[in-house]
């Protein structure tokens, strides 16, 4: 999507500097690094729409026939869900994170989404996270079939899952006690986390319960 538009991204930048952060603030860095967009904040918000746009479309044609999936995902995703309420808490659009849950059959055990559409700075900025917690006691307070969450429930008794340094870095910014997987960066580049694991074929309601 980006060389079409004569700006190159390899797989080495991306992970590097941009795993975990919301597309439009890619594009931002982006352009502003190889001096594009001389028009004003309006002219760069449309192209960037327009990018994502673009994006959005191709992501889908790619995932279409298959997903891939964090070994062990799915399967924690429901077990996890029979205790805890869970929110996906993603810098990606709506329409894609929705699409995913579906595809792995786990949207049912999800209770929340928060995506880059519902803030207004991406992580490594801890609002996500923020409002997925707020999304979280929200819908649990009116639930009749389950515990509800109260207002001042401390941050620490939420835990993350995250894959990327950007995600860590938003978790601790929200003083949420996090879990790295190491499954698109080193484990070393994760260890801002409470634990590492290279996926969630081996996290258990034992391990989440003694962070």
């Amino acid at each position: 999507m980006l060389e079409a538009d004569g700006i190159s991204l390899d797989a080495e930048e991306y992970y590097t500097k941009y795993l975990g952060v919301s597309d439009r603030e890619i594009l931002r860095a982006l352009f502003e690094g190889r001096q594009r967009g001389a028009g004003g904040k309006s002219d760069l918000d449309a192209e960037f729409d327009h990018l994502l746009a673009r994006k959005a479309m191709a992501y889908r044609r790619l995932v279409k026939s298959d997903i891939p999936e964090v070994p062990g995902a799915p399967g924690f995703i429901l077990e996890a869900a029979r205790k805890y309420p869970l929110a996906v808490a993603s810098g990606a659009l709506r329409v894609e994170v929705e699409d995913g849950l579906c595809r792995l059959g786990v949207r049912e055990a999800i209770s929340a989404v928060v995506t880059i559409e519902d803030v207004s700075r991406g992580k490594p900025d801890p609002e996500t996270f923020i409002r997925a917690r707020e999304a979280l006691i929200r819908i649990r307070s009116l639930s009749r079939s389950e515990p509800s969450l109260l207002l001042e429930e401390p941050t620490a008794s939420f835990l993350v899952i995250e894959d990327s340094p950007a995600g860590l870095a938003a978790a601790r910014a929200a003083w949420m006690p996090a879990v790295g997987l190491s499954t698109s960066r080193p484990a070393a580049d994760m260890k801002p986390a409470s634990l590492v694991l290279p996926d969630l074929t081996s996290l258990t309601r034992e391990m989440i319960e003694a962070i």
